[in-house]
């Protein structure tokens, strides 16, 4: 296997190189610091073929991938986040970021939903997070 060239300083994306860390894992692995003070291991491979390229809490990037990611082929709104609930006869809107799910509520109007996810993308866009419960 080729050793990884990855030294304490070097930048990848918004991470930081602090040191060398070791693992039983087998994998080449380093302590990193975000842009946003975060700080994680990483596996070596991930930093430099750009797999990972922050700690994905505080950047507007994995924001972005929320509010931007195309709809599901089985997506029956055309609207990620809204979807048509049979048993209810209601469309459902929700937001998730970072494994917390924000239930927006349930709505008789297509559009309605859509406009609950639209503010929950926008409040995500502002505050950089979901309010805690």
């Amino acid at each position: 296997m080729k050793k990884l060239d990855i030294h304490p300083g070097d930048e990848f994306g918004n991470w930081t190189v602090l040191k060398r860390v070791d693992s039983n894992s087998g994998w080449t692995q380093y302590l990193c610091r975000c842009k946003c003070g975060e700080e994680k291991v990483v596996r070596g491979h991930h930093l430099i073929s750009g797999k990972s390229q922050s700690c994905g809490k505080c950047g507007a990037r994995s924001i972005e991938r929320v509010v931007d990611a195309k709809p599901k082929t089985n997506n029956t709104s055309g609207q990620n986040g809204v979807s048509w609930k049979e048993k209810d006869k209601r469309w459902e809107a929700s937001i998730s970021y970072h494994g917390k799910r924000m239930y927006l509520g349930y709505f008789e109007d297509l559009d309605d939903a859509i406009t609950a996810r639209k503010a929950a993308e926008r409040y995500l866009a502002v505050n950089k997070g979901l309010p805690d419960d």
